[in-house]
């Protein structure tokens, strides 16, 4: 079994947030990310002394395009936003 789980869904998480906290920019972001989310789910297993293994899934909300770059679009998000 693992030790580490997470559940996030993108859409959600980012509707919660209090818009009155956040710079124009920061809302120009996160409203172009609003449409382009899905879940995201991660777990860990096979952990010993040395490591431990992740899995991450990730299942995007729109029928087309890479998912790759999808997933690495939201996680740019998320950096802009942190700073």
């Amino acid at each position: 079994g693992g030790f580490v789980y997470a559940y996030v869904d993108w859409t959600k998480m980012i509707d919660k947030l209090p818009r009155e906290v956040f710079q124009p920019k920061q809302l120009e972001i996160m409203d172009a990310v609003r449409t382009k989310t899905g879940i995201m789910e991660l777990t860990s297993d096979k952990i010993n002394k040395t490591k431990m293994n992740f899995q991450l899934k990730y299942s995007m909300n729109e029928k087309s395009g890479n998912s790759a770059k999808h997933i690495l679009d939201i996680i740019n998000s998320v950096y802009v936003l942190s700073k």
